[in-house]
């Protein structure tokens, strides 16, 4: 695991009755009082500002997936038999894209 650069979770959305909407979104962390972002979209702000909230548990859980998956690809090699071709590269293909994912999300660190 590499040490984490970003603002550490939890992660929430703040909505409070301001803005040109007539609510201001933010996604805030800890202490950070004004929020570590403000959701300035119009449509689907709340929905935004959810799946930025998440970003942190959302690292967290890929990169014990990719564990997983590593493990469960060691494991399920040697009997190849009893999963599809197709199954099979799925298996293998999902921790490379995952670590992709997580060092777009990590600023390269993996």
């Amino acid at each position: 695991m590499t040490e984490q650069a970003h603002t550490l979770g939890p992660w929430n959305i703040s909505i409070s009755a301001e803005g040109r909407s007539g609510q201001r979104v933010r996604v805030v962390a800890g202490l950070c009082e004004n929020g570590i972002a403000t959701i300035h979209a119009l449509i689907d702000q709340q929905a935004n500002a959810h799946l930025i909230a998440s970003a942190v548990d959302l690292l967290d859980a890929l990169q014990d997936v990719v564990i997983v998956l590593e493990i469960m690809s060691r494991i399920v090699g040697p009997f190849i038999g009893g999963i599809t071709e197709d199954e099979f590269e799925l298996l293998a293909n999902a921790p490379i894209k995952a670590r992709a994912a997580i060092a777009k999300a990590t600023g390269g660190k993996v």
